[in-house]
């Protein structure tokens, strides 16, 4: 029998967000690209997302403006958030910028 150091299997990897989503310690997300990432939902505020569809980069952000606008409309239409996701897909400065031909 070898011993494997420091080594750890990329299935053993997966399994274990697996059952971090099962437990509702993480949640998966997929933003159109073919790749799973992982958001961790412990003690972590909510957030929404900007994807450029350049390069893939993600940002995460916060807006209370949105947030409560979300409300307004949802008590407008005699409707209960149970929860959301809001994903802005676009380009970011750096990729829009090679669009544009704009340099930064």
């Amino acid at each position: 029998m070898s011993k494997k150091e420091g080594k750890i299997g990329l299935s053993t990897i997966y399994r274990t967000l697996g059952l971090f989503c099962r437990f509702g310690l993480a949640e998966a997300r997929q933003f159109g690209d073919g790749y799973t990432r992982y958001d961790p939902v412990y003690d972590k505020h909510h957030h929404d997302h900007l994807i450029c569809t350049g390069c893939g980069a993600i940002t995460e952000f916060e807006n209370q403006h949105i947030e409560r606008l979300q409300e307004q409309v949802a008590r407008r239409h005699r409707f209960v958030i149970r929860e959301h996701k809001l994903e802005l897909y676009g380009l970011c400065g750096d990729c829009h910028g090679q669009v544009s031909g704009k340099k930064r």
